[in-house]
C-alpha cells in the first residue's frame, strides 16, 4: 500500500480529533479554575478593581498574585458582586489593618471558587480586627459566601469591651458558607468565631469553624446548620450560643470536641433551637450540660443523636451529661425541653446522664418554670454517678411534674441507663407516675416502670439488689452475631425481659434454655424464680434446603425453600415498640435546604458549576462534527 496515501487518509482524522481534545481540554482547565477578570498585587490594585467592577448580578473576579497589606478595611459597596480569589502560586493573604476589619461586605462578597483557590483574610500577630463584616445597623445588607480559603487570627475588640465576631459578624444580611475553615479567632464577648445579629441569616451547608475564643458561633438571628464541622473550641467558649430571640435550626453536621462550656447554650426568653439531624458529641461542660444547655429558652429535639457528652466537677455540680434544663433568669421566662425523636446515648454525669431538669424555684414558688416533656425518641446507655441515669429531676419534695410522658407519646424508649443504684417505687408515689408518665414507654431491662434510678432519678423505694444472667452461645463464638454482651442485671420476681435475638449462618435461634440440649425454655416474660445468678444456652435449628427452583418463589432467598424444624417462639417481638415513631403532628416541617448560590436572598450562582455544565454540552455538540467529519473522511479512504 502506497505509505503516502494512507498518510493523507489518517491526517484529517489526526486533525480533526486534535482540534476536539484541545477544546474540551482547554474547556476542563477552565472548569478547574475560574479565570479571573483582574489580577492584583497590592493594596492600591485591589481596591481599584473592587470600585471598578460592573455592577450585580455580573461577578467580577479578582485574584491575589501576592500578599496584601491592607491600611484601611476593604470596602464592597452596594451594588457590587466582587468574587476573590488565589491566583497562581496561592493561597495568598488578605492582612487587615490593625483595629480595623479586613473586609466590610455591602454588596456581595464570595470567597474562592474552587477547594484550590481560596483566599486567607486574617490579622498579622498583634493586630487586632475582625475578618469579615456584613451590612451595618443603619439598615444597610451584605451577602457573604465562602466556598474556600480561611478565615483565621483575627479578633475583635473595641473600647466598651463589647466586641464579638473575630471571624465573621453579620450586622445585617446573608452568609452563606460552603467550604473552607474559620479558625483561631477570638471576641471579648463572645462567637469568637461568627457573630448574627437580629437581622442576620448565616446557612452553613460544609466547611469548619473551630478553636474559637469564645464561642464558635453567637446569634440573636437565624443559623441553620445543613452540614459542616463546629468543633475543637479549647478556649474555654461553647459551640453555639443563642441568644434573645435567636433561632437556630439543625439539620446535619456535628458540633463536637469543645473542652470547657459544652455543645449549645440557649440563653434567651424567646430563644429556639430545633434539632432535626445532625449529631452534639464528645463536648465537656464545666458543671451543667455538655451537649446542650438550656439555661432560657426551648429546646425541640425530632431528630439527630446527642453523645458521647459529659460535664465536670464545677462548684459541686455535675449534671445533665447530654442535656441540662435550667431555671430561667426570671419568673417571667420559661426553661424547657421537647423531645418528639433522635438519640440521646452514652453521655455522663454525676446527676443525669443523660437529662438534667433543675429546679430552683423563685419567690412564688412554682416549679413549673422549667419542664421536659418526651414524646418520642430513645434514651439509652447514659451513667450518671450517683443519680438518674437517662433523667435526674430534683428530689426535694419530689418535682415529678417537671418529666412527663404525655399521653399522646409514641415509641418512648429507655434502654440500659445506669446510676449509682436502683429502686422500686413507693406505693405512695403511685398516683404521681400515674398521672406524668401515661404514653407508650418502653423502660431499661430488667425494669417495668421507670421510677427506678436508672431511668429517671429515685432514691425513696425499695433499694433493690440485682442478679446476674449469663448467656451461652452454644456455638462457635465467631459464627454468632447480635450478642453485645455476654450479661445482663436481673430482679428476683422480676421479668428476665429482653434476650438477645441472636443471627448465625445456616441456622435459626430457637430460644433460649437452662440447658444446652433440651431443658427449660426462658423467654422475656419468664419470671426470676430466685434471688441468684442464671446461666441460659442458645439453642438452634439448621436449615433445611428443600431445593426450590430459584426463582424466589419458593422461599426468601431464591435459592430453595427453607424448612425450620420444632421452631419455638422465642418472644423475639417484646412489644418493642417502633423507635423511629414520632409525634408527627407536633413537627413543623423543615424549610427546603438552599443550594449552593442559589435562592431569594442570594439570586446568582456563586460558583460556576452550572454555567460549566451547559458550556460543557455546547462544546460537545460544537467539536462533534469535527470529530464525526474527521471519522467519514477515514472511512472513505481520503475521498470527498
Amino acid at each position: 500500500m502506497n505509505k503516502n496515501r494512507t498518510l493523507r487518509k489518517t491526517i484529517p482524522f489526526v486533525i480533526a480529533m486534535a482540534i476536539a481534545l484541545t477544546l474540551l481540554s482547554g474547556f476542563a482547565m477552565t472548569a478547574d479554575a475560574a479565570a479571573p477578570n483582574i489580577s492584583v498585587s497590592n493594596e492600591a490594585e485591589l481596591v481599584s478593581a473592587v470600585n471598578n467592577a460592573p455592577a450585580d448580578p455580573v461577578s467580577y473576579t479578582i485574584a491575589l498574585i501576592s500578599d496584601i497589606e491592607m491600611t484601611d478595611a476593604l470596602t464592597i459597596p452596594g451594588g457590587k458582586n466582587i468574587v476573590l480569589i488565589s491566583g497562581k502560586g496561592g493561597p495568598f493573604s488578605l492582612f487587615g489593618a490593625d483595629d480595623i476589619e479586613t473586609i466590610h461586605v455591602y454588596g456581595k462578597l464570595t470567597l474562592g471558587t474552587t477547594d484550590l483557590d481560596g483566599i486567607i483574610v486574617t490579622h498579622k500577630a498583634g493586630d487586632y480586627g475582625n475578618g469579615v463584616e456584613v451590612g451595618n445597623h443603619n439598615g444597610d445588607s451584605g451577602v457573604l459566601i465562602m466556598n474556600s480559603g480561611e478565615i483565621t487570627e483575627n479578633a475583635a475588640t473595641n473600647p466598651d469591651g463589647t466586641a464579638s465576631g473575630g471571624g465573621v459578624v453579620v450586622y445585617d444580611g446573608l452568609f452563606k458558607m460552603y467550604g473552607g475553615t474559620i479558625s483561631n479567632s477570638s471576641a471579648i464577648m463572645e462567637g469568637g468565631g461568627v457573630t448574627l445579629s437580629s437581622k442576620a441569616t448565616f446557612e452553613m451547608y460544609g466547611g469548619t469553624i473551630t478553636n474559637s475564643r469564645g464561642s464558635n458561633v453567637e446569634l440573636w438571628g437565624v443559623f441553620r446548620m445543613y452540614d459542616g464541622e463546629i468543633v475543637g473550641n479549647n478556649l474555654h467558649g461553647r459551640g453555639v450560643n443563642i441568644l434573645d430571640s435567636g433561632l437556630f435550626e439543625m439539620y446535619g453536621g456535628t458540633i463536637a470536641d469543645h473542652e470547657y462550656s459544652g455543645g449549645v447554650r440557649i440563653s434567651g426568653k424567646f430563644a429556639l433551637f430545633e434539632m432535626y439531624g445532625g449529631t452534639i458529641e464528645n463536648n465537656t461542660a464545666g458543671g451543667t450540660g455538655g451537649g446542650v444547655f438550656v439555661r432560657e429558652g426551648t429546646f425541640k429535639m425530632y431528630g439527630g443523636t446527642i453523645a458521647g457528652n459529659n460535664v465536670y466537677n464545677l462548684y459541686g455540680n455535675e449534671s445533665g451529661g447530654g442535656v441540662s434544663v435550667n431555671s430561667p433568669y426570671t419568673s417571667s421566662s420559661h426553661s424547657s425541653f421537647e423531645m418528639y425523636g433522635g438519640t440521646i446515648v452514652g453521655n455522663n454525669a454525676k446527676y443525669g446522664g443523660g437529662v438534667a431538669v433543675h429546679y430552683a424555684p423563685h419567690t412564688s414558688g412554682s416549679h413549673e418554670w422549667v419542664s421536659f416533656e418526651m414524646y418520642g425518641g430513645t434514651i439509652e446507655e447514659n451513667y450518671a454517678r450517683e443519680s438518674g441515669g437517662g433523667v435526674w429531676v430534683p428530689d426535694t419534695n419530689r418535682n415529678f411534674s417537671v418529666f412527663k410522658i404525655p399521653a399522646d407519646a409514641v415509641g418512648v424508649v429507655f434502654s440500659n441507663n445506669f446510676a449509682a443504684g436502683a429502686y422500686d417505687r413507693d406505693p405512695a408515689d403511685d398516683d404521681a407516675y400515674a398521672m406524668y408518665i401515661l404514653g407508650d414507654v418502653t423502660w431499661s431491662d430488667p425494669f417495668t416502670q421507670g421510677y427506678n434510678n436508672f431511668d429517671v432519678s429515685y432514691g425513696v423505694g425499695t433499694p433493690l439488689t440485682f442478679n446476674t444472667l449469663f448467656f451461652e452461645v452454644n456455638a462457635d463464638d465467631d459464627d454468632v452475631k447480635g450478642l453485645i454482651s455476654d450479661s445482663k442485671p436481673i430482679l428476683f420476681d422480676k421479668p428476665f425481659g429482653k434476650l438477645p435475638a441472636l443471627k448465625r449462618d445456616g441456622y435459626v435461634l430457637t430460644g433460649w434454655f437452662t440447658e444446652a440440649e433440651d431443658g427449660e425454655e426462658i423467654t422475656s416474660s419468664t419470671i426470676v424464680p430466685e434471688a441468684e445468678d442464671y446461666v441460659v444456652y442458645a439453642q438452634w435449628t439448621e436449615y433445611v434446603d428443600t431445593g426450590g427452583d430459584g426463582d424466589g418463589k419458593d422461599s426468601g432467598s431464591g435459592f430453595g425453600q427453607a424448612v425450620i424444624v420444632n421452631n419455638i417462639n422465642d418472644d423475639k417481638n417484646d412489644n418493642k415498640p417502633d423507635q423511629n415513631n414520632s409525634v408527627t403532628d407536633k413537627k413543623p416541617a423543615p424549610p427546603v435546604m438552599g443550594t449552593p448560590g442559589g435562592d431569594s436572598a442570594d439570586s446568582q450562582n456563586t460558583s460556576t458549576g452550572g454555567m460549566r455544565g451547559a458550556l460543557f454540552w455546547v462544546m460537545v455538540l460544537l467539536t462533534a462534527p469535527a470529530i464525526a467529519a474527521g471519522f467519514i473522511f477515514y472511512k472513505n479512504k481520503g475521498k470527498v
